[in-house]
């Protein structure tokens, strides 16, 4: 899904919130490989279903990779928790296992994230994350080869919605804490 890697290219142009907002999802996606690939990317998304590319963390937003199992239980409770639409893209890979939050640019990388959990990492920028198109085209669906293993768990209604890292470290948190502690049943 990643390596050690960073990718490199002309650097693209921040956008505001209202910027995002009215950009296709593929388009700001791509958009973090430099203004000359983002079009050529979207394009190559629609024209190979199932197409995974490589778009580097820390352009747009800062990536949180966490075991899937934690990934999926932090979004279920941030979804019953909040407004859906104020949580961003969550990517999740059944090859490797895990979750990745795309989550606000910025994001302190301390040690808070391995004391949730061993396993959950703020990606450094750079790091390439193997992403799927965003709104893949339904009528493409039966060009597809192989079974989906890196799908869009959640996907904001608009475009450029991320996920408060604070968000996703409190609930990974509780999560983690709930799922750790003995059961305190008596006997039966």
């Amino acid at each position: 899904m990643d390596n050690a890697t960073p990718l490199s290219g002309p650097s693209p142009r921040q956008l505001s919130p209202d910027q995002a907002a009215t950009m296709p999802a593929s388009l700001y996606l791509t958009g973090t490989r430099g203004p000359r690939l983002r079009d050529r990317l979207a394009i190559r998304w629609t024209a190979q279903p199932g197409l995974l590319i490589p778009l580097p963390t820390g352009v747009r937003w800062d990536t949180v990779r966490m075991p899937a199992d934690l990934g999926m239980a932090v979004l279920t409770s941030l979804l019953a928790s909040t407004k859906p639409e104020r949580i961003g893209p969550v990517l999740l890979n059944e090859d490797t296992g895990h979750t990745y939050w795309l989550t606000t640019l910025g994001t302190q990388p301390d040690d808070t994230w391995s004391s949730i959990h061993p396993s959950v990492e703020l990606l450094p920028p750079g790091t390439p994350v193997h992403m799927p198109d965003p709104c893949p085209n339904p009528l493409m669906t039966e060009f597809r080869e192989g079974p989906e293993l890196v799908t869009w768990s959640h996907w904001p209604t608009v475009t450029g919605t991320l996920t408060p890292a604070v968000w996703i470290a409190v609930t990974a948190a509780a999560s983690h804490t709930r799922r750790a502690a003995p059961s305190r049943q008596g006997p039966t």
